[in-house]
């Protein structure tokens, strides 16, 4: 939940991608804002970013210059 909430979702957004109800989504963005005693939304965010559950990202294949951001993969490339 913190990785999409870091990724910018809104809580209809996080409902579609995890197939749950708006009112669960908005249920488990209050339970993490409690448990990591966060005063807002955007300190969820700081926190996905510091504890590197998503990392920013360039859109290099459309060279547009916009950022964007990624779910860090939990697979490592062992080669």
């Amino acid at each position: 939940m913190l990785t999409l909430i870091g990724r910018g979702l809104t809580n209809p957004e996080i409902a579609a991608e995890s197939s749950i109800t708006v009112a669960t989504a908005k249920a488990h963005v209050a339970r993490l804002l409690t448990e990591l005693d966060a005063r807002d939304r955007a300190y969820l965010i700081i926190t996905a970013y510091e504890t590197g559950l998503v990392r920013a990202s360039r859109h290099l294949a459309c060279g547009d210059g916009r950022w964007s951001t990624a779910p860090v993969s939990k697979t490592s490339n062992t080669t």
